[in-house]
């Protein structure tokens, strides 16, 4: 895990994830990749398991498809646009899912997963895909983070190349080919605990929710604001 040179939380025990998993009932999945592979590490109450699934460049392609069919979708102007790009969408998380997840299926068990991904998959909506629709779905930046804020210990995490910072202090990841993208927290429209849950997210990313009804008198269009400022 990283941590700090200086003045940084000790990098967590393996036992200590086992026994947080067991006592919380969820299952953590770490993905990696390694000359080119990725693999998963399944850390589930019981048993912990590595997992080669193929890859990592299939696995990207088709998070960067997924991204674009989803922002074609949003803006899409046109019924028969829509109805292909859904198709499209659904394919890309089929294909993504077929790659990532589906080999993990035997282990994952069915209450609550916490992703942590590689860079090169970071911006995957992980709850979306079928594996894991319909699941609660966590993503974490590392495994030490998911279980210090958990145990309330410090972060104390050193800053590195894949959570850079802008000038104003908004928290980042990179894109694929290495610019930083930024998040914004959309909510609505009648969902129970949206406005509240964008906020949580405004508060870790230091982001501002982009459609929060009742605050958008448009939502549609402040959601194609958001994502026309972070293409």
């Amino acid at each position: 895990p990283r941590h700090a040179a200086t003045g940084a939380s000790r990098p967590v025990r393996l036992s200590e994830v086992r026994r947080e998993v067991s006592r919380r009932g969820v299952v953590v999945v770490e993905l990696f990749t390694a000359d080119g592979v990725l693999h998963a590490v399944v850390i589930a109450p019981g048993h912990t398991r590595l997992v080669r699934l193929g890859p990592s460049g299939q696995a990207q392609h088709w998070s960067k498809q997924l991204a674009l069919d989803l922002r074609g979708l949003a803006v899409a102007p046109v019924p028969a646009l829509r109805f292909a790009l859904r198709g499209a969408v659904e394919d890309s998380r089929t294909q993504l899912d077929d790659l990532v997840l589906a080999p993990l299926e035997p282990w994952l068990g069915t209450g609550p997963v916490v992703l942590v991904p590689p860079r090169g998959l970071s911006t995957v909506p992980w709850g979306s895909l079928p594996t894991l629709h319909g699941r609660p779905v966590s993503v974490a930046q590392s495994v030490s983070a998911w279980l210090r804020r958990l145990t309330d210990e410090p972060l104390n995490e050193a800053r590195t190349d894949s959570t850079p910072e802008t000038a104003s202090g908004l928290r980042t990841g990179l894109t694929n080919d290495g610019r930083p993208v930024s998040v914004a927290a959309l909510a609505g429209t009648g969902l129970p605990h949206a406005l509240e849950e964008a906020a949580a997210i405004d508060l870790l990313w230091g982001s501002r929710p982009a459609a929060a009804a009742p605050r958008a008198p448009d939502p549609a269009a402040a959601v194609i604001t958001a994502l026309a400022e972070r293409t």
